[in-house]
């Protein structure tokens, strides 16, 4: 199979850009209002600027849920201790 990567300027390598960026910054799942509500802001700004790449509503949908899901393990984990 040939590899063929994504040139740099295009939508998606842009975006990929951004989505890390936010990766970074709520990596750290937190149980507050202030977490979710920016989390979710920064998700719909990404998702609007880059609505004309296909699947980037499937990566931020996924990586929200992905924070979601270790804030429940975290959740079932306390509840055992």
């Amino acid at each position: 199979m040939a590899s063929k990567k994504c040139p740099r300027g295009t939508p998606e390598f842009e975006m990929f850009g951004e989505f890390f960026k936010m990766f970074q910054e709520f990596y750290e799942v937190e149980e507050t209002d202030e977490y979710w509500d920016a989390l979710i802001e920064r998700s719909g700004e990404i998702i609007d600027k880059y609505k004309n790449v296909p699947f980037c509503r499937f990566l931020i949908r996924a990586f929200v849920d992905f924070q979601e899901h270790k804030l429940k393990e975290r959740r079932k984990q306390n509840v055992g201790e």
